[in-house]
Parts: C-alpha cells; sequence; structure tokens
C-alpha cells in the first residue's frame, strides 16, 4: 500500500506548479497530452513556462493531428519519481521555428479548469445606463453580444434577452473580450451554468488556484463599474 501511495498521480496545488513545470520544462520532461473533444494522444515534451502558459514540442509520433484551440486536455508527466496528471485549457497548436517540421503545443496549468469558481469572488451590478461591451467567441468564428448582468475577478453573468444562449456545453471554453470606458480585456472563459436566458462564466486565469495575477485591464475596469455602483451614477 505504502509502494502505490508514492507512485500513484499527484494534482499539483498551487505552491508546486511553478517548481514542478519550471524544473519539468528545464529537464524537457516528456508529458502525454490527451484532448478531450477528439480523443486525440499527443506526445511531447516541456520547453518553456511563461506566465499561465506551458509549452510543449511535440514528437513526431503525434501525426498530423491537429485539437482545436479551447479543447480541455488532460496532461500527464513523470517527475523526480513522482507522476503527475491536471486537466487544461489548450491554447493553440503553431509550427516550431526550430525544426522545420516541429510543432509547439501551449496549454495551461493546472487549477485552471478544476477550480474555476466564481461564487467566492464580490460580484458587482451593472445598471441600466453602464454600457460594458461584451463579446463571446468560439474556436469555429461563431460570436454574441450579450449584456452582463454583474461582474467579478473571476467571472461574468450575462444576459442574452429574447434570444437563447448559445447551445455550449459545461465546461467549454469561450473567448471573451470586455471593454468599459476604453478600457479593453481579453479573457478566456469556461461556461459554469445556465439560468434561463443567462449564462455564468468563470474566467480561466483568475480562478482562485490560478497563480497569475488578476490583468491590469480587468482590475481596472472593475474599479471603474465599482465607484460608478457605489456612487448610484450605475443603478
Amino acid at each position: 500500500m505504502k509502494r502505490w501511495q508514492q507512485q500513484r498521480p499527484r494534482s499539483p496545488g498551487p505552491a508546486q506548479i511553478a517548481s514542478v513545470l519550471e524544473c519539468a520544462c528545464k529537464d524537457r520532461t516528456p508529458a502525454v497530452v490527451l484532448v478531450r473533444d477528439t480523443g486525440d494522444v499527443l506526445r511531447g515534451r516541456f520547453e518553456r513556462l511563461e506566465r499561465s502558459r506551458v509549452t510543449l514540442s511535440l514528437h513526431p509520433s503525434s501525426g498530423a493531428a491537429s485539437p482545436r484551440p479551447l479543447s480541455v486536455c488532460c496532461v500527464s508527466f513523470a517527475h523526480d519519481e513522482r507522476a503527475y496528471v491536471f486537466l487544461a485549457p489548450l491554447w493553440r497548436v503553431l509550427g516550431d521555428p526550430n525544426e522545420a517540421r516541429g510543432r509547439l503545443l501551449s496549454v495551461g496549468l493546472p487549477g485552471q479548469i478544476a477550480s474555476l469558481d466564481v461564487g467566492s469572488a464580490r460580484r458587482i451590478p451593472i445598471g441600466v445606463d453602464v454600457t460594458l461591451n461584451i463579446e463571446l467567441g468560439t474556436y469555429d468564428r461563431r460570436s454574441w453580444a450579450p449584456e452582463a448582468v454583474d461582474l467579478s475577478a473571476t467571472g461574468v453573468l450575462l444576459d442574452f434577452g429574447a434570444e437563447k444562449p448559445p447551445r455550449l456545453p459545461l465546461g467549454a471554453l469561450v473567448e471573451t473580450v470586455l471593454e468599459f470606458e476604453g478600457v479593453r480585456v481579453e479573457l478566456t472563459a469556461a461556461v459554469r451554468r445556465r439560468e434561463g436566458n443567462r449564462l455564468a462564466l468563470s474566467f480561466v486565469d483568475t480562478a482562485p488556484s490560478s497563480p497569475a495575477a488578476l490583468p491590469e485591464e480587468l482590475a481596472g475596469i472593475l474599479a471603474r463599474l465599482e465607484q460608478r455602483w457605489l456612487s448610484g451614477s450605475g443603478s
């Protein structure tokens, strides 16, 4: 039993993410990536860690598989005699400038999918006379422009009015653009729940367990909205 406990896969917490992945990138540790939507199994090695993304160079054995951006993937690898596994958003696949036929895979970090939760963050109501522009987009170029009901550091509640919310499964990832009083921020969000004609999204990079700092633009939008709300001009 003791031996099994030492070898079972582990899901690193936020305090371990940077050190484990930095070492994995330094050692070019092999990894296996399973793409949930397509079932593709990709093999490669860790290359570099940048803020809330980690890049892997794909092995030629991965063939011509081209996973869709914003898919959910499962990354597994062994480091320092321990096995690790985590869910993460798959950001993109691009050509490797150092290899004629090489490809690079960019994925998110542990906790960006599994720990999405907007309930713990303070929500700021969006008044009827406040114009917070929102655009949603998916990998297949579908787009929507709903209205925001409230906004927090970790998510947003959207109202589609007479239109029905897009038929996106829970956990699906969408690109979200917010703009308020000249401040614009682009975030990736996951569908968390549906409420009639409303859709609740959780921002991936600002999940409670994510090591990434709150984007300056989002912090600025929240501060301006809160000021408008507290002063009564946005109610």
